[in-house]
């Protein structure tokens, strides 16, 4: 049977990134060095697919909690469409490449790979949604340093900055780090030093957006979660340094 022509259409267009959000996203599995280490037992695997669903849902729920302590403060609401955009696509590049790099060995030059191939991965799109989900890509990268990429991309974060998007870049990263210690909780049971690497390595982020950025002592790090917290880390004090 003659297949359906579907050349030229937004269809055609929309169908490789439709496809890629499923099948590639689905074959990144997330925590590698981990489900691979001796004291790692039955761990689930999370895929990029799995992580970005659960990050959607996490992070834009807080957004919206968090939006009338922004607008207490500022006067304005926050732009939760440009950050359900970044949550949405902020890992879709993970797909593309076929990998995931651990944030204590990702790099500069990853970032900026990863920028490429998303760019590159919406090329067909129409020129307004580009410019939108591109804005939403490099909101994660605007509080970097950013020499490596290039000179629009740097202007494009330059300007997320300048023109009023401070929280939500806050709010992204902030969230980002507190969604990580989602899965460390899940496998605490199969991992022995997991969630005691993950708490080590973010409590003082935690500790400093709970100052910077209005309600997140409120909704997620109250003080007695935080001493939790710190009780935690005490308790396993004696477990070795993460080496990757």
């Amino acid at each position: 049977m003659k297949s359906l022509n579907l050349e030229g259409s937004f269809i055609s267009k929309f169908f490789p990134i439709w496809k890629s959000s499923q099948t590639d996203l689905l074959e990144v599995i997330r925590w590698k060095p981990y489900l691979e280490d001796k004291i790692g037992k039955n761990m689930r695997k999370q895929s990029t697919l799995e992580h970005t669903h659960s990050f959607s849902l996490f992070a834009g729920t807080i957004a919206q909690m968090l939006d009338p302590f922004i607008f207490e403060k500022t006067g304005k609401h926050l732009d939760l469409l440009l950050l359900e955009y970044a949550f949405k696509w902020h890992d879709h590049s993970e797909g593309l490449k076929g990998k995931d790099i651990p944030a204590p060995l990702k790099r500069d030059e990853d970032d900026v790979q990863e920028y490429h191939i998303f760019m590159n991965h919406i090329e067909d799109l129409s020129k307004q949604v580009k410019e939108k989900y591109e804005k939403a890509f490099l909101l994660q990268f605007a509080l970097n340093d950013n020499k490596l990429f290039p000179k629009e991309a740097k202007y494009i974060m330059e300007n997320i900055l300048k023109k009023d998007y401070f929280y939500e870049v806050l709010i992204f990263t902030a969230l980002e780090k507190y969604e990580y210690l989602f899965y460390p909780i899940e496998m605490e049971a199969n991992h022995d030093h997991l969630l005691t690497w993950v708490l080590r390595r973010q409590i003082t982020g935690y500790q400093i957006y709970a100052e910077i950025l209005p309600g997140f002592r409120e909704i997620l790090f109250s003080r007695e979660l935080e001493q939790r917290f710190l009780d935690y880390l005490r308790e396993h004090k004696d477990v070795p340094e993460l080496k990757l």
